[in-house]
Formats: C-alpha cells, sequence, structure tokens
C-alpha cells in the first residue's frame, strides 16, 4: 500500500519520482489505442524537438485531491543539468516549503513545520526502494525524454494523430552522470504528436507501480513548445489505489540568469519519516 504523504513531500515525491527497477513488468498499456507497425526512427523525431533552455523561470498552480481544497501556487526554477529550485505556497503568499535539487543532493524545507531534509538521491532509494537521478526529475518536469538511456530497440503503434513509442528494458548508457548503473533499465511507454513530436505522455512501469506523466496546452518558448499543463499520475496494482497532481504552469522564462536561494534556519530540526 503506497503511503501517505503530506502535501510538501507530495511534490517531491509524486511530481518528481520515476518509477523503475532492474526487472520488471508493465503493469498497463496506455498505447493499447494505437495499431502495431514496424519500428521507425521517431526518437530522432522527438529528440530534435525537445524543449532547451540555460534557465528557467516559470510560475505554477497545483491541484490534487490530496489538497483538500487548500489553494496551493509555486515558483519553478532551473539551471539546465544543474539545479531545480521550487518554492510552493498556499492562498497565494504564504510561503510553506523550498525544494532544491542539484546533480548530487536534495534539500527540503518545511517553513510551515520548521522542519528540513538534507541528503542525497539513496535517500529516495532507501525511502521508496527506487533508484532517482536529476536529469530525469528536470526531464519529467520540461516534458523531454530522459537523456540517460539510449534511444533504440523500441517498438511503435501509429494512428493518423500520434504514436506510441514503447521501450522493454530500457537500458541506462553512460551519459548518467549519477546514482545509475549501465545494468539498470526501464519499462516506458511515449505517445507523441505526430505533428509536432511533441511528448503528449510518459508512462514508467515497475511490477506494481506506475507514474505517469500528460502533457498538454503547449505554449512557444523561443523557438520550441513548452508544456504548460502537466499531470502526474502514480498507481498501484497492489493496492488498487491512485494518486494525481495537476500543475499548470504559466509562460516559462529562459535566458535569464536565476539565483537559487536556501537556508535553514538555526533552530528548524531534522524531518522524520
Amino acid at each position: 500500500m503506497m503511503k501517505k504523504y503530506n502535501p510538501i513531500l507530495l511534490f517531491l515525491f509524486l511530481g518528481l519520482t520515476l518509477f523503475f527497477c532492474q526487472s520488471c513488468k508493465t503493469t498497463k498499456d496506455t498505447t493499447s489505442s494505437l495499431n502495431l507497425v514496424k519500428s521507425v526512427a521517431r526518437m530522432e523525431n522527438v529528440l530534435d524537438n525537445q524543449f532547451s533552455f540555460d534557465w528557467i523561470n516559470v510560475r505554477f498552480m497545483l491541484s490534487s485531491d490530496l489538497l483538500q481544497g487548500i489553494p496551493m501556487s509555486g515558483q519553478l526554477r532551473m539551471r539546465k543539468d544543474s539545479v531545480i529550485w521550487i518554492s510552493l505556497n498556499t492562498f497565494g503568499f504564504y510561503e510553506i516549503a523550498r525544494i532544491k535539487a542539484t546533480q548530487d543532493s536534495l534539500f527540503v524545507l518545511d517553513k510551515h513545520n520548521n522542519q528540513y531534509f538534507v541528503g542525497d538521491y539513496r535517500f529516495l532509494e532507501k525511502y521508496t526502494g527506487i533508484k532517482t537521478n536529476f536529469n530525469m526529475f528536470e526531464a519529467l518536469l520540461t516534458g523531454n525524454d530522459f537523456q540517460c538511456f539510449d534511444t533504440s530497440n523500441y517498438q511503435t503503434k501509429e494512428s493518423a494523430q500520434k504514436t506510441g513509442i514503447i521501450f522493454e528494458n530500457r537500458r541506462a548508457n553512460n551519459n548518467c552522470i549519477v546514482h545509475l548503473e549501465k545494468s539498470q533499465q526501464l519499462n516506458q511507454a511515449l505517445i507523441i504528436d505526430n505533428e509536432t513530436y511533441k511528448i503528449l505522455q510518459n508512462t514508467l512501469s515497475t511490477a506494481n507501480n506506475q507514474l505517469q506523466a500528460d502533457y498538454s496546452v503547449f505554449q512557444k518558448s523561443g523557438d520550441r513548445l513548452f508544456p504548460t499543463e502537466v499531470i502526474f499520475s502514480l498507481s498501484s496494482s497492489v493496492a488498487s489505489e491512485s494518486r494525481a497532481i495537476k500543475i499548470s504552469f504559466q509562460k516559462p522564462a529562459t535566458g535569464q540568469v536565476q539565483t537559487f536561494p536556501f537556508n535553514i534556519p538555526a533552530n528548524a530540526s531534522p524531518m522524520k519519516f
């Protein structure tokens, strides 16, 4: 059974956490409405049309049944391949948490309860049984594919408007920087738009859990499209449970240097899990 996280950790774990293992079975075929066809070089099109940036600054709104009607908004700042910084607010002005992720470290400050967490990605592996990686977090938030895995050995399914790309045991490659080994594998299904080659859905599966990211309402930022509506859904086949969180982004600002302030008060106490 999935654990019940507080709203702050909900964003960190549900919005960012990937689910994969060395030996996995797909729990649900998200491309079942498409027809199986001979494999074609679709991944090259996807990679050529990914959202590119050096810096990002964008505001967002959060919605989820788990928030019990509490309005939550925030700000996301990123430096590519370096830092993800998130500020979470309630009622539009009261900051309740900050999250900072770097290539090798995670920082969480629960300002509402005056608690903090500082650790690395092995904490997520210990707490959830799942290995994670900064570059995957970054890709999920921007609607891009993962740079840490190879782009061959897949099947495709097509309709007039969409193409499904199905990887079984997708292998990590040498581009992974931290906390991934080449022997690790991922079961993944992508659905892409045949006109824009943007990812509309990214589904990651283990034997019992499934994380699905749905992307829509694309807006142009520079010469690339950015998904301003993102829904992360986490489901468990064992407990027949599911959870979802929706992120509604404004148009992102890119190219401007950002700062990533994160200070832990001297009287704050460590989070207990």
